[in-house]
């Protein structure tokens, strides 16, 4: 299980965070790259753990990407 959320009113603002257990995973852009925090070990999220659990970074990507109700209000385009 897990929960998402994505935020902006425009692409310069859109941000992205999904909770996977004790697992955080944000982006703050739709271009930006995935950073994920174990906030049991790292509640300030300082130390990006996204190279050891490239498997969970496939998951966010995935999340990130389908997992939304398609909004005027909430873009979800790459730039190009």
């Amino acid at each position: 299980d897990f929960y998402s959320i994505s935020l902006g009113k425009n692409l310069d603002h859109f941000r992205q965070a999904v909770r996977i257990g004790d697992l955080k995973a944000l982006r703050y852009g739709v271009d930006s790259p995935i950073k994920i925090f174990d906030l049991t070990q790292d509640e300030s999220e300082e130390n990006d753990i996204v190279n050891q659990h490239p498997e969970l970074l496939e998951r966010v990507k995935d999340i990130f990407e389908n997992d939304r109700t398609a909004n005027s209000a909430f873009p979800y385009q790459k730039k190009n």
